[in-house]
């Protein structure tokens, strides 16, 4: 009886260091602990505002945002935002809306904090949906391409946001294991975000009202 004890207890020193090997060797094995996150995403803007959409058409304006996130508690992030986007078009005469010969450039350069929400509830979940909010003030500056004419002010308000979230870890299990060893890196997502954006001021009819639709594409890496 005693020899059959201790060839359990061996046996089961044996599988536990079988296991730790295993979980040594694969850099994959064990994820690091998350500590917030990182993105860069490129897409279109779109006014809502007529008045910019007379000048710069409905195709859209390039707009270029970085986020960082600092986790709180669970999937919650408190984040911080920054953008700038550029758009060209040609004037309008008033009443008539038809277009003049003068180009005119449009400069956006909003930023702030905010929460956002990722539902993530299994180990590389491959797809997350998240959603989000933040505070914004944007810099803005328009000028007319031939001449001195500018006018340029600040205008402030807020945007909700919500995207999905696609796994990429599972494409190149080797690679993102050396991410993470080396770099730090947890996880890598290929995400699409939309983001309604009011920004007029809180409704005020002195200043000019930037607010927008945002469709875009990005990269997001977990630390």
């Amino acid at each position: 009886m005693k020899k059959i004890f201790v060839a359990a207890v061996l046996t089961l020193l044996l599988t536990a260091g079988l296991a730790q090997a295993q979980s040594d060797n694969d850099i994959h094995w064990q994820e690091s602990p998350r500590y917030g996150s990182w993105s860069f995403n490129i897409g279109l803007m779109f006014f809502s505002d007529e008045d910019f959409q007379d000048v710069y058409g409905n195709r859209g304006m390039a707009f270029y945002n970085m986020h960082a996130g600092v986790r709180l508690i669970h999937e919650l992030e408190l984040t911080g935002t920054i953008g700038y986007g550029f758009v060209e078009g040609r004037g309008v005469t008033p009443g008539s809306r038809e277009k003049t010969d003068e180009w005119y450039k449009l400069h956006i350069a909003p930023g702030g904090p905010g929460l956002t929400y990722r539902f993530n509830f299994v180990l590389d979940q491959p797809v997350v949906p998240y959603i989000g909010g933040s505070a914004l003030i944007s810099y803005w500056m328009e000028e007319r391409m031939e001449g001195s004419w500018k006018r340029r002010s600040y205008a402030y308000g807020g945007c909700g946001n919500a995207g999905l979230l696609i796994l990429l870890d599972k494409l190149e299990k080797r690679a993102s294991g050396a991410l993470e060893s080396e770099w730090g890196i947890n996880n890598t997502y290929l995400f699409y975000d939309y983001r309604y954006t009011k920004l007029d001021n809180f409704d005020s009819d002195e200043y000019a009202d930037l607010s927008s639709h945002f469709h875009s594409l990005g990269l997001l890496m977990e630390f």
